[in-house]
């Protein structure tokens, strides 16, 4: 992380900002590629859960450090390859 955005970042933290509040203009197509996928995590996490699955916070940090981190920085951004599945333990 940049100092300029661990500044900014510290910044937001000191104000009390939170979800819902507005850090300002951004460039439209990243942010909603960014909220789509933040959404689509967290729908993916809902549904495991639904299935009877049991994440934890050691499962999931296994796998966002693991396979997670190797399919988004490893697999070709011009293609849409499909994430790996969340444990289901």
């Amino acid at each position: 992380m940049s100092n300029q955005s661990e500044n900014r970042f510290s910044h937001v933290l000191s104000i009390g900002m939170g979800p819902g509040d507005d850090l300002g203009p951004v460039d439209a197509n990243n942010e909603g590629s960014y909220r789509r996928g933040y959404h689509q995590a967290i729908a993916e996490v809902m549904l495991v859960l639904q299935d009877g699955g049991c994440l934890t916070a050691e499962s999931l940090s296994r796998w966002v450090e693991g396979e997670g981190m190797k399919w988004r920085k490893d697999t070709r951004l011009d293609r849409m390859i499909i994430a790996p599945a969340l444990p289901n333990q």
